[in-house]
């Protein structure tokens, strides 16, 4: 994996970036002729039809989707993401998704290729559904993704945890697969990382969380420090904290939150996919790819 700093740089690069926990993977075996929740311009949703509602993408030939994430949230959005690795090349994986994408009726299925890389989405009921493959080493590796169109339930980017009044939340990831409850924060924030790492600690041990580690870039000192990972334990729960300083930039520090219950939420430094939706954007391998 890249460094800390790349990593949460990259992250940023798009308006609606979200960071998704790379669950077990289970195969997936599907068909196109499932029944997918009805769309209704006026209609108010619930989360839980929209996630019990979404539509079975399926497989093509040469292509074996595994899980990364069956229910998940994207700043209230119900979502899913799946991933491959293939043999097929980039151009026959899109044209045997762009076929599968017109015979579900995805609206005005919209592809782009350039530079081996490939992405394709369009509108299907009140889904945003989203194909992303790109070349590397002699394989075709990519993601799918269903997220519930914009609107459909109310945006909800809030948390319980403690996070210091600098911290702006852009966005937010649930998880509740296999009932093991999980959220993913992507923040901003105007002081340095040595500054947030105290600000940090305070909030959370003043409401019992007790620190596990934490490793530091750059000189000592709250002012100097670059970078910095924390890991924090309660009652079972475990919290992983990413910070990384942005050179020249109003927003002086990067900040990523993982939290989740059991031993899943300490995977969180090895076990990221970086998705975003609706911009284009490309896919890294590295991090599409379950270590």
């Amino acid at each position: 994996m890249n460094s800390l700093r790349e990593s949460l740089s990259m992250t940023l690069r798009y308006p609606l970036l979200a960071v998704a926990m790379a669950l077990a993977p289970a195969a997936a075996s599907q068909d196109d002729t499932a029944s997918m929740l009805p769309f209704a311009p006026d209609r108010e949703y619930t989360v839980e039809e929209l996630q019990e509602g979404m539509p079975r993408i399926g497989e093509v030939p040469g292509v074996k989707l595994e899980w990364v994430a069956r229910r998940m949230t994207n700043n209230g959005l119900p979502m899913q993401i799946q991933q491959f690795e293939s043999r097929r090349d980039l151009d026959e994986i899109v044209s045997a998704y762009k076929r599968r994408f017109r015979r579900l009726g995805v609206l005005a299925p919209h592809s782009d290729v350039r530079g081996g890389f490939a992405e394709l989405y369009g509108g299907l009921g009140p889904y945003f559904v989203r194909l992303q493959v790109g070349e590397r080493d002699g394989f075709t590796t990519g993601y799918l993704s269903v997220i519930a169109q914009p609107k459909t339930v109310a945006s909800d980017r809030s948390t319980e945890l403690p996070l210091p009044d600098s911290v702006e939340i852009k966005s937010r990831m649930g998880y509740d697969d296999a009932g093991i409850p999980a959220e993913t924060l992507m923040g901003q924030s105007e002081h340095l990382p040595g500054i947030l790492v105290d600000d940090f600690r305070r909030n959370l041990e003043s409401e019992g969380w007790k620190r596990e580690g934490i490793g530091a870039g750059g000189r000592e000192g709250p002012a100097m420090r670059t970078r910095a990972n924390l890991r924090y334990s309660r009652d079972g729960q475990r919290l992983q904290i990413l910070i990384a300083h942005q050179r020249d930039r109003r927003e002086q520090s990067v900040v990523v939150v993982h939290g989740g219950n059991g031993h899943e939420a300490g995977k969180a430094d090895c076990r990221i996919v970086a998705t975003e939706t609706p911009s284009p954007g490309r896919i890294d391998h590295d991090r599409v790819r379950h270590r």
